[in-house]
């Protein structure tokens, strides 16, 4: 206790202050005592504590792990086997593309022609196709596999620190702009979606943090479920172009376009075998009809389908799903621990969860109806670091 003397009010204050490992973490203010106390006596004053919680405002960067077939509604499961078909049989997936676009129907085809092109598609690929390309033709699985299981960085960003309750601001921001794939046929760096015009995934949130009833500073993020838009479509053109096109046929098939106008020459497949120069001019429009639809029909699969993607964090008190591979690795099932920096007095966040089995875990779920209060549970975690201070965005349009 200490006493404030002034000349016209004297005033008695008592300050409590509750600390671990040098650390403040509690601390609490009487209003006023008498002055009638005396010196030497024992008085007992209750005095409420309040949580000192850490500065948490500004930006981190975070890595997401998410199974994204099971996390899309169906129209983006067509998009990704697409992608997975295509190494298998290129023809038949160009075919089945252009005729869901309703722009080329093989099927209208006299005589079967359908299946005569696409097999020669095929056909011609083998043909001038050196052997490295048709290895990883062949390793079509391994493709369809990595398109399914990617990780997702970026930006968990806060735009205020918590009040004194520890609840955080009613907006702020994870931005998954930057792209992990990894396929055993050749390496993969990792992409900044933005710099090319791409965003991966986008949501706002609020929350709060909660401290231990322990007395220490065990404090742990608690999200509340909020919608995730993700750019699927994109996504997967951009793992096409980006990734797999310059790895399998060079740096300078970098399109669907280039690809489509490169490798599949109609007058190259005459050529090939006389007896299919009917079909030259049949070749023609179909090619000419993928390089003008294909694109547009991926990337615009792309809709802000935030109601049917929800993520939260675990409720402190809540049961997990059953059969989530995440927690059969050791991953614990509850709110995201926090790791507090305090060197130097500062008294802030450093890290959001930690590596391996410290990891924090999304309750992520995919709803196919958006009236469906509960979904199905989808594998998520996710962790992070402190980049900065600044709390620097435009929370709200993902932009």
């Amino acid at each position: 206790p200490y006493e404030a003397n002034t000349a016209d009010l004297p005033i008695l204050y008592a300050v409590a202050v509750a600390s671990k490992e040098d650390t403040a973490v509690a601390m609490g203010c009487t209003d006023g005592l008498p002055l009638e106390i005396e010196n030497g006596s024992n008085t007992f004053i209750d005095i409420e504590l309040l949580n000192l919680f850490p500065d948490i405002m500004g930006e981190f960067r975070v890595v997401n792990e998410l199974d994204i077939l099971e996390f899309i509604p169906g129209t983006a499961q067509d998009v990704v086997r697409y992608i997975g078909d295509f190494f298998v049989s290129p023809g038949n997936t160009l075919f089945t593309i252009l005729a869901d676009l309703d722009v080329f129907d093989g099927s209208d085809l006299p005589f079967g022609l359908d299946g005569i092109l696409a097999s020669a598609i095929d056909a011609l690929l083998e043909e001038f196709l050196p052997p490295e390309v048709l290895a990883v033709f062949d390793s079509g699985a391994d493709i369809f596999e990595t398109l399914q299981n990617i990780q997702l960085q970026g930006s968990m960003i806060f735009f205020e620190n918590v009040d004194d309750r520890g609840r955080l601001g009613a907006c702020n921001e994870l931005i998954l702009d930057e792209i992990i794939v990894e396929f055993d046929t050749f390496d993969t760096p990792t992409f900044n979606l933005r710099s090319y015009g791409y965003q991966g995934a986008y949501g706002t949130f609020t929350g709060w943090i909660s401290v231990e009833d322990n007395g220490g500073i065990d404090y742990q993020l608690n999200v509340q479920q909020f919608g995730l838009e993700i750019n699927y479509g994109e996504l997967a053109v951009f793992i096409m172009e980006t990734i797999v096109f310059p790895s399998v046929f060079g740096p300078e098939v970098d399109s669907l376009e280039e690809f489509v106008g490169t490798f599949l020459d109609c007058g190259a497949l005459v050529a090939e075998d006389s007896a299919l120069s009917f079909i030259e001019g049949i070749c023609d429009g179909f090619l000419s009809s993928a390089i003008d639809g294909i694109r547009d029909f991926l990337t615009e699969q792309s809709a802000d389908v935030s109601s049917f993607y929800v993520l939260a964090t675990p409720g402190p008190d809540s049961d997990p799903p059953v059969e989530i591979e995440l927690l059969e690795e050791g991953m614990e099932w509850g709110p995201c621990d926090l790791g507090l920096e305090t060197s130097g007095g500062d008294f802030q966040v450093d890290t959001i969860g930690g590596t391996g089995r410290n990891r924090c875990v999304w309750d992520a779920r995919f709803r196919a109806d958006s009236s469906d209060p509960v979904g199905n549970p989808v594998p998520a975690a996710f962790d992070g670091f402190r980049l900065s201070t600044r709390a620097n965005g435009t929370c709200g349009d993902g932009e």
